[in-house]
């Protein structure tokens, strides 16, 4: 909640930015009311001309007002977030340029851009350039990311690493609240806390001319996220006593990214060589809380086990070197060949099992090592041949192959639950790096049927090999046609189908569970059938399968149409439906259907006067079988199918009122999307609830004019109107004590994005040359 002094320190702020607008309103009416009626003294004809063949410098400055801060509409822009007054923003962009005479003994181009200067989602960048010699680029990119600012946590010290409980606060053992805290009081101790982040991407660029064909460049970026996101944290004194909460946790990412080439480019063949690198480093190597549970009172007494702790991202650095080149053949022919590898490492300190002081840590039961000592390593080749032997015949070959070979070290691991239990056999888990291996294959031969329709046949197989996973080994196969068609000048057709079958080795479903765990460890290890009783430690329904590991079949049909009746209308049409059946999953996602329609349609009435509309439909359908038991008892199978139905409308046009002088143009944007779940259990099991649906709706209108009021000034104006509402019932009426009592929960209080917003801009344009 704002302080009175800050409430009237934001009027203050108001006040003078509506003074510093109505002045500048002012000034831009007085330069167009002189615009208007001044005689500029130069033909349409001849600017269009000079434009086109001079560098065109422009600069903007104007104001933004925002009615609105809703975090949803300031997302990845920063509009509504304003400056020193309330929904005030700056508008400036600038684009400099400029080239050196076409016969200049010293030739030589630089361009200056800046992008959205006084919003959160600025962009700068700047280049020069030597043609034949050298250039130079430098860029500074901004983007924000505001999640929600409905959060409430109950939590101190938000936005730090280690956040403490309010000072009064009284734990209570496994539930909150109970009845010596009350619901009310409780709720006293909420406070409201934004979820936001800003990344800032800054580097630069150097490319080189080399002697004897060869060329180089070499990049440089940086990149900074500062800010929160929602995460869970899970403790407890003892494990029924133990409980979660949603609360904010630091965002203190960096990364390093270098990217250099080294080219070599003759008449019949190219060469490639380039070296690729990523560093990630996290200034919070972890999250640490005190326990709101805990029975002491807060700030004291913590060290006996009343702070828990997890561990954020770990640093990591990833390389790849690459080589690659393409060698034309004869008959029209080209092979392009790429071979990468990289390696990447992670050896971040591993954090300590528990800061629980009064659990039974067995020295004998230590960490086996300080850190992971990770070491991945990725292998990729790939090859391609085209070629058109004949004028009507193309034949394009592609193979693949990808490896990721995890080699970090296998150790055993003993866990301690929720810094609650001590530490037991019982709770040893092995360290399983999980690797892949992929061949893949595309193959297409395409034949021009008549003059202006093709007919295009193609083959693709794909085959992944896993480890310790369920399935060893996929392979998919794909085939399918396309038909390309122009028979008239008025008429553009295609269409394209494709089936594609997946099968597998085999399905071991306790093969993960196995290798996390020490031998002998499972009383009876194998995969139980319907008929057998599941072994006590199986951790999922054996009959489930995961879908993309599943057996498959899939029709994919896409098809598209541009008819063109005059030279001002064109009408747009496509179809797209993809079907896919999980035929041998007896749980999990047996079932997947997508269809998207839509249309599109312009119209030039006349010279000065342009239409345009859309629609698109989109519509997807999820089966999915199951059970809440692994005792195959068939009372408690249940069964959803998920429909998202989304529908999206636009209409606009452009009118020139006074040609090159005043034109303005009006958009609008409808979108409706629709989520429902429909559950079904079995006939002889307890009904269940229906969920609510999801809905979102979005109405966008903008309009936007603009006046020349000279040849080199010109004003532009914009409104936009934007209302969203949206429901979600994951979080509606979700409020932070609503899951406590017995299920131990604090949720976040977070609320679905609604609100109703007008945004007005108005800016000079002046433009040199």
């Amino acid at each position: 909640m704002k302080s009175q002094t800050e409430i009237g320190g934001e009027t203050m702020g108001r006040e003078i930015g509506l003074r510093a607008m109505r002045s500048f309103a002012t000034a831009l009416l007085t330069a167009c009311s002189v615009g208007l009626f001044a005689s500029t003294g130069w033909a349409a004809e001849d600017m269009r001309y000079h434009d086109l063949t001079n560098h065109v410098n422009t600069l903007e400055l104007g104001a933004l007002f925002s009615s609105d801060d809703d975090f949803k509409f300031s997302d990845y822009t920063g509009v509504g977030q304003g400056f020193e007054a309330d929904g005030w923003s700056i508008l400036g962009n600038v684009d400099l340029r400029r080239r050196s005479a076409f016969d200049a003994e010293r030739a030589y181009y630089y361009r200056v851009r800046g992008l959205n200067l006084g919003l959160d989602s600025r962009y700068i960048d700047a280049l020069y350039q030597k043609p034949g010699l050298f250039g130079i680029a430098l860029f500074y990119d901004e983007i924000p990311k505001y999640q929600t600012d409905t959060a409430l946590t109950f939590m101190r010290n938000a936005g730090d690493g280690f956040l403490t409980l309010p000072s009064g606060w009284v734990g209570n053992g496994p539930a909150l609240p109970t009845d010596s805290i009350s619901t009310d009081d409780f709720d006293g101790f909420l406070r409201g806390y934004d979820i936001d982040h800003k990344r800032k991407t800054a580097g630069g660029e150097i490319s080189l001319i080399l002697p004897k064909n060869f060329d180089f460049d070499a990049s440089y970026e940086y990149q900074r996220k500062r800010g929160d996101k929602l995460t869970s944290t899970f403790i407890g004194r003892s494990w029924s006593g133990a409980g979660s909460q949603i609360v904010p946790e630091p965002l203190k990412y960096n990364t390093h990214q270098i990217d250099s080439h080294l080219r070599y480019t003759a008449d019949d063949f190219q060469l490639q060589l380039q070296y690729y690198a990523s560093g990630f480093y996290n200034d919070l190597n972890g999250l640490a809380w005190q326990d709101p549970r805990y029975t002491g009172a807060a700030g004291v007494g913590f060290d006996d086990g009343g702070v828990g702790q997890k561990a954020s991202m770990p640093d990591n650095w990833f390389h790849q070197v690459t080589a690659s080149g393409g060698f034309n053949l004869p008959a029209n022919s080209r092979v392009m060949l790429n071979a990468a590898f990289g390696w990447g490492t992670q050896d971040d300190d591993f954090l300590p099992y528990t800061n629980n002081q009064m659990l039974n840590l067995d020295p004998a039961l230590r960490l086996p090592r300080p850190d992971l000592d990770g070491k991945l390593e990725t292998r990729l080749v790939t090859a391609r041949f085209v070629s058109n032997p004949l004028p009507r015949l193309g034949i394009n070959v592609a193979y693949r192959w990808n490896e990721r070979d995890n080699d970090s070290p296998i150790d055993t691991y003993f866990r301690i639950l929720a810094d609650a239990e001590n530490q037991s056999m019982g709770n040893v888990r092995v360290n399983r790096p999980y690797s892949f291996e992929q061949h893949k294959v595309n193959a297409d031969v395409s034949y021009r049927v008549f003059k202006r329709t093709k007919l295009t046949l193609l083959y693709e197989w794909d085959q992944m090999s896993r480890n310790l996973q369920e399935v060893h080994e996929n392979n998919e196969h794909t085939v399918g046609g396309k038909l390309l068609s122009r028979p008239n000048q008025y008429l553009n057709l295609g269409v394209r189908y494709e089936r594609s079958y997946r099968d597998r080795s085999s399905y071991d479903c306790v093969k993960p569970l196995l290798a996390g765990l020490p031998p002998l460890t499972l009383t009876n290890p194998g995969c139980p059938t319907a008929a057998e009783f599941p072994p006590p430690d199986f951790q999922n329904q054996p009959q489930l399968r995961k879908y993309n590991m599943a057996n498959r079949r899939r029709h994919d049909t896409h098809s598209w149409m541009t008819i063109t009746p005059t030279e001002k209308i064109s009408i747009g049409a496509h179809l797209k439906y993809i079907d896919d059946d999980y035929y041998k999953s007896t749980y999990g996602l047996t079932g997947y259907r997508l269809l998207g329609t839509g249309l599109d349609l312009s119209y030039q009435v006349t010279k000065a006067l342009s239409f345009h509309s859309f629609y698109n439909h989109d519509k997807t359908r999820t089966e999915m079988d199951a059970t809440s038991s692994l005792f195959f008892d068939q009372s408690e199978n249940w069964s959803s199918r998920d429909k998202d139905i989304t529908n999206t409308v636009g209409a606009g046009f452009d009118f020139d009122v006074l040609p090159e002088r005043l034109a303005f143009g009006v958009e609008y944007l409808f979108a409706r999307s629709k989520g429902k779940v429909d559950t079904v259990t079995d006939a002889s099991g307890p009904i269940a609830p229906p969920f609510p649906d999801n809905e979102t709706t979005l109405h966008n209108v903008s309009v936007q004019g603009s006046l020349a009021i000279t040849r080199s000034l010109s004003l532009r104006v914009g409104y936009l109107f934007e209302d969203f509402d949206s429901s979600d019932w994951a979080i509606d009426s979700m409020c932070p004590s609503c899951l406590t009592g017995n299920n131990n929960v604090v949720a976040s209080g977070e609320r679905p994005p609604h609100y109703s917003a007008h945004l007005v801009s108005m800016s000079l344009t002046y433009r040199f040359w």
